[in-house]
């Protein structure tokens, strides 16, 4: 074997290096040289295999069997019941029907703006004097 399949699956073994010793595993198994126990390496990467997908099996049974995913779950917009639905069509027919009698439902209001009255300003005026005579006096 060539020295690159070494550094290809390096990733792979970093998984059990932490559990077997760190660095010093690292350097027994590879020792940096043509590869003499790629047996010994290969069976542990198949240990830690075996070991993973165990738990992910554990795993995906504790959450299927313990109610974790929502199977009844709403996709969409909520909708109205039959009886809301009725409701709304008797108040839109009679709507339109007092339109058709001549009646408006909402009255047209002008489009004026409003002013105020020169009265009203001064009463605003003088307020604005006491509150800020208030504060004044306050701070003294």
């Amino acid at each position: 074997m060539r020295h690159w399949v070494i550094w290809s699956i390096l990733p792979l073994v970093r998984l059990s290096i932490s559990r077997l010793g760190g660095l010093s595993f690292l350097r027994a198994c590879y020792n940096f040289a043509p590869m003499s126990n790629l047996d010994g390496i290969l069976q542990q990467l198949r240990e830690e295999r075996d070991r993973f997908d165990a738990a992910i099996a554990s795993l995906t049974s504790i959450s299927v069997n313990s109610g974790m995913v929502r199977t009844n779950r709403r996709v969409g917009r909520r909708g109205f019941t039959a009886a809301a639905r009725a409701k709304m069509r008797a108040a839109q027919r009679a709507r339109r029907a007092r339109e058709r009698a001549g009646e408006r439902a909402v009255p047209k209001t002008s489009a004026r703006r409003r002013h105020l009255s020169s009265e009203g300003l001064a009463r605003i005026r003088a307020g604005q004097r006491k509150r800020w005579a208030r504060v004044r006096a306050a701070k003294k």
